[in-house]
């Protein structure tokens, strides 16, 4: 029963990020919404890939062991079909972040009678300055990668090997990631 909710569940939240890319997709499209909603709806989409970094960080200073990875004792691990979708969904993410980041003009827009937007980066930023834009963008990159490294090489994938990164002594004794 409770293998079945948990699949149920992780397919609602990627339906969910799905309608929402389609809606944001479509409100844009029509011009119907603000350079603020697109930031907002962004964020909350892709709130739930940033504890992905850390992990990614994690991975790094741990030259990429498997048995150092937090993430390796999974409560379900998820069958191929939903493994899919998720990547899918998270790379619409990601572009959708990509393209509103690059095509948000930079400075403020407007008059000086327009309300000021501002973003979040640990206190309020600029929504039009360039240190968000950077943050933003070289956030979303690594997660991307981590992501597919993560779910391409999990185990029942055809073609999945060993570890993500191949790691070699070094001559000094410590070791090297490849």
């Amino acid at each position: 029963m409770l293998k079945a909710e948990i699949a149920s569940t992780r397919f609602a939240i990627y339906s969910y990020l799905t309608a929402v890319l389609i809606a944001l997709t479509i409100q844009t499209a029509r011009g119907a919404v603000t350079d603020l909603d697109r930031y907002i709806v962004l964020l909350l989409c892709f709130g739930s890939y940033y504890s992905q970094v850390v992990i990614f960080l994690w991975r790094a200073v741990t030259c990429f062991k498997k048995e150092l990875d937090p993430t390796r004792w999974t409560a379900l691990a998820a069958k191929l079909p939903l493994r899919v979708y998720s990547q899918v969904v998270l790379v619409a993410i990601v572009v959708s972040q990509f393209v509103f980041w690059l095509t948000l003009p930079s400075g403020q827009v407007g008059s000086s009678s327009v309300c000021r937007r501002y973003g979040f980066l640990f206190g309020p930023v600029s929504l039009y300055g360039v240190a968000l834009k950077v943050v933003n963008c070289r956030t979303a990159a690594p997660v991307l990668g981590a992501q597919a490294r993560r779910r391409l090489t999990a185990p029942g994938l055809p073609g999945a090997q060993g570890p993500w990164i191949m790691c070699s002594p070094h001559t000094q004794g410590a070791s090297i990631c490849i």
